[in-house]
């Protein structure tokens, strides 16, 4: 940047007006993030069929058939 003569202000990175403005967005952000994956997981437990991935090695090729080359 030094060698181009650019700054964080010519980038549009600058300092927030508000602080405590931003730093509340952030833990609110936070906060419904964690929120929707312990959702994510409550609503998983009640839907009755199985989302965990097939890792069985039994009829590999018969799902897959005879791939050759990528």
């Amino acid at each position: 940047m030094r060698a181009r003569g650019i700054s964080w202000v010519d980038l549009g990175l600058r300092r927030p007006e508000r602080l405590g403005r931003s730093l509340m967005a952030s833990v609110a952000i936070l906060g419904l993030a964690l929120a929707s994956i312990i959702a994510f997981e409550k609503a998983k437990e009640m839907v009755p069929f199985g989302l965990a991935p097939d890792t069985s090695s039994e009829g590999a090729v018969s799902k897959f058939g005879d791939l050759r080359g990528d």
